[in-house]
């Protein structure tokens, strides 16, 4: 009896919350008698369940579970967040957790790596933008969702969580094993001069502090004469609309358009312009790639349609949609897509069809005629479809089956954890010759790494800068390391002699358009 009160009462306030929201009656005209029954069957079912089931079951939990699936048939981004889901939400874009460091989405139904954050557990063990999730400790990801997600691979630091990864271009699924560590949101990890004046800044996320650290970065390579600038957004999966409107006025015109949002409500109809305007009269190149997405986007395209730089590299994400946070009641929210990003231009950023992969983008190859083309402000031609597609595509190269075996079993890492606790203080970042070489092949021989002596050898230019990397990474921290990998950076090294080719922003475009044009067709 006492469970059978419940149920009804809970049923009542289901349906009164319906109402007193006045949603209901506005509806749609006609409609509402049916919406009406549908409620009824819930109540009905909800009734059933809470009197007969064979167990007794926690009404509540039930009432979630039916919210959170009616939440999850409207798109990926939506969810019901309960109370533990909702706070996990909220550490996104302050502090630190406990965790592996991704991000994630759901993208044709599947659990998707969007990025790693640098640094953190997930990146160093290899985990890559696009690598599927299956299983998580043996448990099939099928149906689940990003909350659910994140709720098992977060955990207290030290713990250990093994997930399956499905990852293009691989047979079969494999197995990583990762320990969990405090993730510190470091919006810019690393910014520094390269050589003619040219600087690199890295924006890892858009978090409270992005344009803070931002300014730090940027008024340290002013004074270091900066001309030329690279901003990297690579693998950035956005964050805090107000950081990416804030980063982007930084490098625009006062009273230039940043982005706008529109949506079903007039409310969602926003538009945001640069208050202050760049302080320096640098050139400009952003890159982007597949893992660059929301507010890395927004950035990426207000720079793009305004002419103010170039965008090189990979088409970004796609991920242009608004989603709006309200609280609900005892303790949960309702994470609801609202609207959609939109660049100055006119382009959405949002792409709807995932199914499309990089052999037959419309966007980036087939008939001029197909694609959806935009001007920017000095009228050069962008293409819209979802994401930002780059002034200039550059790919960079696959690595090898035997690059792949090491980077994902840690084994420069292992080494070179190894070396420096031999070397001791004295330890200095070495130029990596042929003891080193052969002693990381012993090693490989003791962990009983598989591995034919004609592929070492082929790799041996890849091997000792990864060797020297990790080497980087243990004795000065993460931006030694990125400084060594950075010259082998084709995207990088792209930016570079665009910069250095060129002495005004008319020439950029110029040697950029020409490029672009020499790339192989879709044929080749």
């Amino acid at each position: 009896m006492r469970n059978l009160k419940r149920v009804k009462w809970i049923t009542v306030l289901v349906i009164a919350g319906v109402g007193l929201g006045g949603w209901l009656w506005g509806y749609a005209e006609g409609s509402s008698d049916s919406l009406y029954t549908a409620l009824g069957v819930m109540s009905n079912v909800l009734n059933r369940v809470g009197s007969e089931y064979v167990e007794e079951v926690d009404l509540v939990d039930l009432v979630y579970s039916g919210i959170k699936g009616m939440v999850a048939t409207l798109d990926p981004h939506s969810q019901f967040l309960d109370q533990t889901n909702y706070g996990n939400l909220m550490t996104g874009t302050r502090g630190s957790f406990e965790g592996l460091g991704i991000e994630i989405a759901i993208r044709n139904g599947v659990l998707t790596v969007v990025s790693p954050l640098e640094g953190t557990p997930a990146y160093r063990i290899g985990i890559r933008g696009g690598d599927k999730i299956v299983q998580i400790e043996g448990e099939s990801t099928a149906g689940i969702t990003t909350a659910g997600a994140v709720e098992k691979l977060r955990g207290p630091r030290g713990t250990q969580v093994t997930i399956t990864i499905a990852r293009e271009g691989e047979r079969e699924p494999f197995d990583v094993t990762i320990t969990r560590d405090v993730i510190k949101l470091k919006s810019v990890p690393y910014s520094f001069m390269m050589d003619d004046g040219i600087g690199y800044v890295r924006i890892s996320q858009f978090s409270e502090d992005t344009t803070r650290e931002l300014e730090t970065a940027l008024d340290e390579l002013s004074r270091e004469g900066l001309e030329g600038l690279i901003v990297d957004l690579r693998t950035n999966p956005g964050g805090l609309l107000t950081q990416a409107v804030a980063v982007s006025d930084k490098f625009l015109e006062r009273g230039d358009l940043i982005v706008s949002t529109r949506g079903r409500k007039i409310a969602q109809n926003q538009s945001y312009y640069a208050r202050q305007g760049a302080s320096g009269a640098y050139t400009i190149v952003v890159l982007v790639n597949g893992s660059s997405a929301s507010a890395s986007e927004i950035v990426a395209g207000a720079i793009q349609d305004h002419d103010r730089g170039l965008v090189v590299g990979k088409r970004s994400f796609g991920k242009g949609s608004v989603q709006t946070v309200t609280q609900v009641g005892n303790g949960c929210a309702l994470k609801l897509t609202t609207a959609k990003y939109y660049t100055p231009s006119g382009r959405c950023i949002h792409r709807d069809n995932w199914e499309e992969d990089a052999e037959t983008e419309v966007a980036l190859s087939g008939d001029e005629e197909e694609r959806e083309t935009f001007h920017t402000e000095q009228g050069r031609d962008v293409f819209g479809g979802g994401g930002i597609m780059p002034d200039v595509v550059v790919e960079l190269k696959r690595l090898s089956d035997l690059a792949l075996l090491l980077e994902r079993g840690a084994l420069f890492f292992s080494y070179a954890t190894q070396w420096t606790s031999r070397m001791g203080e004295a330890a200095q970042i070495p130029e990596v010759g042929d003891e080193i070489v052969s002693e990381f092949r012993d090693l490989l021989v003791a962990e009983e790494i598989e591995f034919e002596d004609e592929a070492f050898e082929a790799e041996q230019e890849y091997i000792r800068r990864a060797i020297r990397r990790e080497i980087a990474d243990r004795l000065e921290g993460h931006e030694a390391a990125v400084r060594v990998a950075i010259v082998a950076d084709l995207q990088v090294l792209a930016a570079v002699d665009l910069l250095k080719e060129a002495n005004s922003l008319t020439e950029l475009f110029e040697i950029a358009a020409a490029r672009q044009a020499d790339l192989p067709g879709d044929d080749e």
